[in-house]
C-alpha cells in the first residue's frame, strides 16, 4: 500500500503558495487604501468603515484621492439600478455654489453613472452600500496595432 503523505505534503505548500500569491496583492493595495481614506477623511470614527469603503475604488482613483488636487472628479459608478438613482437624485441636492455635480452619463445596461463631482463626495459615494466599485474615468486613447 502506497503512502499519501508527500501527496499531501505538496497538497498542503501548493495551497500555502497560492495563499501567499492571493494575499501579496491584496496586502500591497491595503497602505494606498488605508492612505487614501485618511488623507481624504480626518475623523476617527468612520475610519475603519472608510477604509474598507476606498477598497471600491480603483488604483487610478486611489492615486488621486491620495496624492492629487484635482477639486472636481469624472467617476465611473457601478451600483444597482435603485442605488443609482438614489445617487444621482442625492448629488442634484447637493449644494456646491458654483461648480454643481454633474451627471454626464447613465447606463441601465452596463449598471453604470458617469458622474463629475467634488473631491468630499467620494467619502459619501463609496459609503453607499448599494456601490459596488468607482473608477476613474479618464481619457480613452486608441493602441496602436500591428498590420500582420
Amino acid at each position: 500500500m502506497r503512502s499519501t503523505q508527500p501527496t499531501r505534503r505538496i497538497l498542503t505548500l501548493g495551497l500555502i503558495c497560492g495563499a501567499l500569491a492571493f494575499a501579496r496583492p491584496h496586502a500591497q493595495q491595503a497602505a494606498p487604501v488605508e492612505a487614501a481614506a485618511a488623507s481624504n477623511h480626518a475623523s476617527a470614527a468612520h475610519d475603519q468603515e472608510l477604509v474598507a469603503a476606498y477598497r471600491k475604488l480603483d488604483k487610478a482613483l486611489l492615486r488621486e484621492m491620495e496624492h492629487g488636487s484635482e477639486p472636481e472628479l469624472r467617476v465611473m459608478v457601478r451600483a444597482s439600478r435603485e442605488g443609482r438613482q438614489r445617487l444621482v437624485d442625492r448629488l442634484e441636492s447637493h449644494d456646491h455654489g458654483d461648480r454643481p455635480d454633474a451627471i454626464l452619463f447613465q447606463s441601465d445596461a452596463f449598471g453604470i453613472v458617469t458622474l463629475k463631482v467634488h473631491r468630499e463626495d467620494i467619502d459619501d459615494i463609496v459609503l453607499d452600500p448599494d456601490v459596488t466599485s468607482v473608477s476613474s474615468d479618464g481619457p480613452i486613447r486608441p493602441m496602436p496595432t500591428r498590420a500582420h
